[in-house]
């Protein structure tokens, strides 16, 4: 017999299998460039949102430095392709260096808590968004990377955009099934606990400090496949996309989709694009820049005090209580099918 958490992970899979290939037709039926730019950008910002959601829903850590890693992934791909590598090698590198670096910085400061721990995260981003700044050997500096080379297999390069978002969202589905894996998984469970109550886990046997730290390094890995999509989709990168404008998107993204929603990604990945692209221009007057960090701003600290599990679990947590008075209201009112006569005949 099965359990529900393998019913649960099972109809999960289905309903994403269904999701790719609605995202398959969709480069056929929107066939201009705008369009499928607006796609692939969504499913980008999904991968993003997918890594930061482990880190702070999954592991209850919050974490600043997100940016930092995406960063990584990014300029990994970009150096290893311009010195004549190939992009897969590139990666793989910025798997291994983002893996590394949170394993090493995670030792120490994931033993903080609360805003000490948000504090030590945001000096992490600050210093990788220095040094890719400062290192103009390796980096370029501030005038960035430039002519970095696409993903292949064999003589298909993905170059043009409909390849491109087969591509992209092609590792999403390998996120988000990592992400359902995981949290219908025994592993996934004990995160759960770990998020409610360190002492209670300890009392269980469970290494919390083991498990937030194999957390991080998993959202923080992920974070850098996104980054190196996204370095070889810009085909040119400089510090400042990785900036805080960037990580305060990444966390507007969380914060309307939700933190443990396994939606959540891709729900706000298509509010904060599609905020970006159609609304914040109508509102600044095509001057976006400083008025777009304000208006995410608000939205993330109005999102955190009135939904801070995120708006998406809001809704859902509120749907589903409205549905339940819902259906004890009609219980009271519907007249009892047990009268007094026979209650008579049955006694």
């Amino acid at each position: 017999m099965k359990s529900p958490l393998m019913t649960k992970r099972r109809n999960q899979h289905f309903i994403w299998l269904g999701a790719v290939v609605v995202v398959a037709v969709l480069p056929l039926v929107f066939g201009d460039g705008y369009s499928q730019t607006v796609i692939l950008t969504i499913g980008l910002y999904a991968i993003f949102g997918i890594g930061l959601q482990l880190t702070m829903g999954t592991g209850g850590i919050l974490n600043m430095g997100h940016a930092a890693f995406i960063g990584i992934g990014a300029y990994s791909s970009a150096i290893v392709t311009t010195k004549g590598g190939n992009p897969w090698v590139g990666m793989l590198v910025g798997i291994v260096v983002a893996g590394v670096l949170a394993f090493v910085v995670g030792l120490p400061i994931l033993r903080l808590r609360s805003l000490y721990l948000a504090i030590a995260t945001l000096c992490v981003a600050l210093a990788v968004t220095n040094v890719l700044g400062f290192w103009t050997a390796l980096t370029g500096g501030q005038n960035g990377v430039t002519g970095i080379v696409p993903f292949s297999i064999g003589d298909f390069s993905f170059i043009d955009l409909p390849s491109q978002i087969y591509l992209i969202w092609g590792f999403l589905l390998v996120a988000v099934l990592i992400r359902i894996n995981l949290r219908y998984s025994v592993v996934g469970r004990e995160f759960e606990a770990i998020k409610d109550s360190d002492l209670a886990t300890s009392s269980l046997g469970i290494n919390h400090g083991a498990r937030r730290l194999q957390i991080f390094v998993i959202g923080s890995v992920i974070g850098a496949v996104g980054g190196s999509l996204y370095a070889t989709y810009l085909s040119a990168i400089t510090p400042d996309l990785f900036g805080f404008p960037f990580l305060i998107q990444i966390f507007v993204l969380v914060a309307l989709g939700g933190m443990v929603s396994l939606w959540g990604a891709p729900i706000g990945a298509i509010a904060v694009v599609c905020l970006h692209e159609f609304v914040i221009p109508v509102i600044s007057g095509g001057n976006a820049g400083p008025v777009e960090i304000v208006i995410f701003g608000v939205i993330l600290v109005i999102v955190m005090i009135f939904a801070p599990n995120g708006l998406t679990d809001q809704v859902v947590s509120t749907t589903r209580r409205l549905v339940k008075i819902a259906r004890r209201r009609r219980n009271h009112d519907e007249p009892s099918s047990v009268t007094p006569a026979s209650k008579k005949v049955a006694a």
